[in-house]
Formats: structure tokens, C-alpha cells, sequence
């Protein structure tokens, strides 16, 4: 589970990293997609947003574990 204050994070992270980040909401202001292009691991088609919490998830595990 994500809630939306770490989406949120995660999707600053990405951005952090070089990444492209769109987003995408429904009608009632939810987080219904996200896309993220120029990370490797990541993308580039559009997620729903707890596939792109798990999968950025992984991404940063790795990142991190490789310093």
C-alpha cells in the first residue's frame, strides 16, 4: 500500500533523479497515473500509482545499495 505523502516523495525523487515525471488525476483530484521517462528501471509507460510506489521502491533500494 501507498499512501499519497509518499507518492508524493517518490515522484520528487524521481525528478530529483533526472527524471521526467507526468502526472496524471481523476476528476476528484487523486493521483490516477504516473509516467516516468529517463530513469532507468522505470517507465516509460504510464502506472498505476502503487505499481510506480512498488517499482520506485525497488529503483531507489538499488540505487542506494550501490553507493
Amino acid at each position: 500500500m501507498i499512501d499519497r505523502k509518499e507518492l508524493e516523495t517518490l515522484i520528487a525523487k524521481a525528478r530529483g533523479a533526472g527524471a521526467t515525471v507526468t502526472v496524471k488525476h481523476d476528476e476528484q483530484g487523486w493521483i490516477k497515473s504516473v509516467q516516468v521517462s529517463g530513469l532507468k528501471g522505470v517507465g516509460p509507460f504510464p502506472m498505476a500509482p502503487i505499481a510506480f510506489g512498488e517499482r520506485m521502491r525497488e529503483v531507489l533500494s538499488q540505487l542506494q545499495g550501490a553507493h
